[in-house]
């Protein structure tokens, strides 16, 4: 078949064929008056930089990704937490439950182990309160053997800001109208104070003993740092007991002292051993 044969069977399709290049050339039209019409917007604006896009698209797209796997893992952990604050209320409601039942005892509890104002344990409230007992007594025996110029106390201590009285012991000087620690006094008043001490210790324990009586007190030397006024009254003072059917021991290397006891005994150190001399006062 020859070419115009081939064409003239297309004959009845002209309308078609003509149609499509209408159709095709108004597409043309329009597609020239649209690039006419960009290029007039675009004018000379520089051209985009593709690849810098396509690099800062990529760029956010993995952070997009990352941002969501993140978003993921975060939710799985709010709902974590979400179930450990439903057991954290259930526990907290429960605790409550406990502190209430609790509260009278946890109160008792506080108040005997130092949670408390004064910051002071019932143990040590109820030794500090028989010190106190045992003061009173000593200075009973104290203000005599010093003509009143002596008294033991009690110092407060400042502990978190707040005054608190331990078991240390100060010694209140009338001459100075102060406070001051026992430690600066002499050798003789140092004795005294101890002997004082002693008897005060004695007489609150035989009080509070439920009717025992202590019927002996041994004292072990200290009488050579006493002067003879001193010593005088410390004498005086343990003689004082012996009006009280009370027994009173005495150790000592003073002479003097050695003289104003009515019975006793004497040891002697010898290279085959210590001796005891039993000695009587000359009548």
């Amino acid at each position: 078949m020859t070419s115009f044969e081939a064409a003239k069977e297309d004959v009845p399709q002209c309308d078609v064929f003509e149609d499509q290049i209408s159709s095709y050339n108004q597409r043309v039209a329009a597609n020239k008056a649209q690039l006419e019409r960009l290029l007039q917007e675009i004018g000379q604006r520089t051209p985009p930089d593709i690849e810098a896009l396509t690099a800062a698209r990529d760029t956010a797209q993995s952070k997009l990704e990352d941002g969501q796997q993140t978003l993921t893992r975060l939710k799985r952990d709010l709902e974590a937490k979400h179930e450990t604050q439903k057991k954290v209320d259930a526990l907290s409601a429960r605790i409550a439950e406990l502190e209430a039942e609790y509260g009278p005892i946890g109160e008792l509890s506080d108040l005997v182990n130092g949670n408390n104002d004064r910051k002071v344990r019932l143990p040590d409230f109820a030794i500090a309160a028989m010190f106190d007992e045992v003061l009173v007594a000593a200075n009973q025996r104290l203000g005599p053997m010093t003509d009143g110029r002596y008294q033991l106390l009690r110092p407060d201590d400042v502990v978190g800001g707040r005054q608190k009285r331990g078991l240390d012991i100060a010694v209140f000087d009338a001459n100075t109208e102060k406070s001051r620690p026992t430690k600066t006094l002499s050798g003789g008043e140092g004795f005294q104070a101890s002997l004082a001490l002693a008897l005060g210790l004695s007489d609150v324990v035989q009080q509070n003993s439920g009717g025992i009586k202590l019927d002996a007190i041994f004292i072990d030397e200290g009488f050579g740092t006493l002067d003879e006024d001193t010593l005088n009254t410390a004498l005086e003072t343990l003689y004082e007991l012996t009006n009280d059917k009370r027994s009173v021991g005495l150790i000592s290397h003073t002479e003097q002292v050695k003289s104003m006891i009515t019975e006793g005994f004497d040891i002697e150190v010898t290279p085959s051993g210590s001796h005891v001399h039993p000695r009587r006062s000359a009548a």
